[in-house]
């Protein structure tokens, strides 16, 4: 998460970032491997098909919020 941090300059918890992980892994787009203590998460070939589809997903989802909040 700090490099995510530290790339994109945003900041996401654990409570935001696990359930998502868990959600592309639960419909095989992520999978993982254990290193030196730590579960990496890699995209695998069925995510790499759908990526342009989950950034899109996103963009809507994310684009509803913006406006929401907006309207307040």
């Amino acid at each position: 998460m700090n490099k995510i941090q530290d790339q994109f300059d945003i900041k996401i918890g654990a409570g935001t970032m696990y359930p998502i992980l868990s959600s592309l892994k639960k419909h095989s787009l992520v999978n993982t491997v254990m290193y030196k203590k730590r579960k990496l998460y890699f995209l695998t070939n069925k995510g790499k098909i759908n990526l342009g589809k989950i950034i899109k997903e996103y963009m809507i989802i994310q684009n509803g919020i913006i406006s929401f909040f907006k309207k307040r």
